[in-house]
């Protein structure tokens, strides 16, 4: 750093003749970025520090979250329903999107450490409390009766047979299949650093900015070339030579892994660049040998279009592990006709005993048959509500009333927490094992 500061500071004098304020500007804008850069390094050793087990305790004292309270009236059931997110601000822009009308308050409660978050609950009594935190809190929001659901890796098994990996896919995903396999598209994989530009330009951020809008965390170039440069691009192109859509990818073992996806003219091709650019994916990797396509995380949430998309496919699951890991916890406060709505529009995914992965649901009249509608590859199966009232063993003769004492195991304190809150709502809780 020294040295190189050094050279340009001498070829400035010899070749610009640059006075004493400019060299004074030059040095200081060096130190600052050096301190920046030396700050970012500091606070990330500090984090992975604090993620050790040892400091399992003393974590929820010294980490801090924004919090935020969202009181409005939910888009389906058009009920009051005030939820409380601990979370980055993106996260707030998700849930309100995703569950409110347009007439809805945000109101910002300030930056809260992990330990004043059960304080914080009792104090503006919420419907629900959510939470999106690294994975090393998962204790403490367990301990806390939070029910906690960990992003999920969506991988898709290649090794078989096209007609068997086609068989695994929702009927309409089939259908689509069949549609853009006679459109005549083709593709091509580059290495080429300026088609990757163009690519990031005009394919990548408008769909995630179309996509996700004030949600969106868009990738950075420098992450998209450091991905590029440990594998590859995929274009996919029309008759005509035109660019629709691709993908970034990178090899590992008999795995490849998908991060960055993008569509030109995402108006026109949201829905069939995306068909065509994982089918082409399957058809490269497939000729390549690999053995299992790695599409990336996506939110717990049953309902959400990305899982939805990626469940069509015939992917499956797994807790995403590592040391970047998030997880979403959820705490219900009350099982009123707010909280009854958010659970009917918004089934998630529960973690138990390591990789014991259970949907959460509340299933409405019109769902007649639980596993076509909720089955996942990699769910073990569902927690499922129904109200006292109804009669479901006359529906699902698989359900099975939850055992205090056999099912321990599936039972954790949360979930024993939740039956109890809903049971005093005129609710029952059955397993429905896949």
């Amino acid at each position: 750093m020294i040295i190189n500061f050094g050279n340009l500071l001498c070829t400035s004098i010899r070749s610009l003749k640059l006075d004493r304020s400019a060299l004074l500007y030059i040095k200081e804008k060096e130190i600052v970025n050096f301190m920046s850069k030396a700050g970012e390094l500091i606070r990330w050793l500090i984090w992975r520090t604090l993620q050790l087990k040892f400091f399992g305790k003393i974590r929820p004292r010294v980490c801090h979250i924004p919090s935020f309270l969202i009181e409005g009236e939910t888009k389906k059931g058009r009920s009051n329903l005030s939820i409380i997110v601990f979370a980055r601000r993106e996260i707030v822009e998700y849930f309100s999107k995703q569950l409110f009308t347009g007439n809805l308050k945000i109101r910002f409660l300030g930056r809260k450490a992990f330990r004043e978050i059960p304080k914080l609950i009792a104090s503006n009594s919420p419907d629900i409390a959510i939470a999106n935190a690294s994975d090393s809190f998962s204790e403490f929001f367990s301990s806390n009766l939070f029910f906690v659901a960990p992003l999920v890796d969506f991988t898709l098994d290649v090794s078989d047979q096209w007609e068997n990996i086609l068989a695994r896919m929702s009927r309409s995903k089939r259908k689509r299949i069949r549609k853009i396999q006679g459109l005549g598209y083709t593709f091509e994989i580059t290495n080429d650093r300026e088609r990757l530009k163009s690519f990031y330009k005009e394919m990548y951020v408008p769909r995630v900015l179309k996509r996700h809008e004030k949600a969106a965390r868009v990738v950075s170039f420098a992450e998209c070339e450091r991905l590029f440069q440990s594998g590859g691009l995929l274009l996919v192109k029309t008759k005509d030579g035109a660019c629709i859509s691709g993908a970034i990818y990178v090899p590992h073992g008999d795995e490849l892994y998908i991060p960055v996806l993008g569509i030109s003219e995402v108006e026109q091709y949201l829905t069939e660049g995306g068909h065509t650019a994982l089918h082409s994916l399957i058809l490269w990797a497939k000729q390549q040998g690999f053995k299992v396509i790695d599409y990336s995380i996506s939110k717990p949430f049953l309902s959400d279009g990305i899982f939805c998309y990626k469940r069509e496919w015939g992917m499956k699951i797994k807790p995403y592990r590592g040391r970047d890991a998030e997880i979403y916890a959820i705490k219900f406060c009350n099982f009123n006709e707010g909280s009854r709505s958010f659970l009917s529009d918004n089934p998630f995914i529960v973690a138990s005993n390591g990789n014991d992965l259970r949907g959460l649901v509340l299933p409405d009249s019109n769902i007649k048959d639980l596993r076509e509608t909720y089955y996942t590859p990699g769910l073990s199966g569902l927690i499922v509500l129904f109200p006292s009232h109804d009669a479901p063993s006359i529906r699902y003769d698989q359900l099975k009333k939850p055992n205090l004492k056999s099912d321990s195991s599936k039972i954790s304190p949360s979930l024993k927490s939740f039956i109890n809150l809903t049971f005093k709502s005129g609710y029952e809780t059955y397993f429905f094992d896949f």
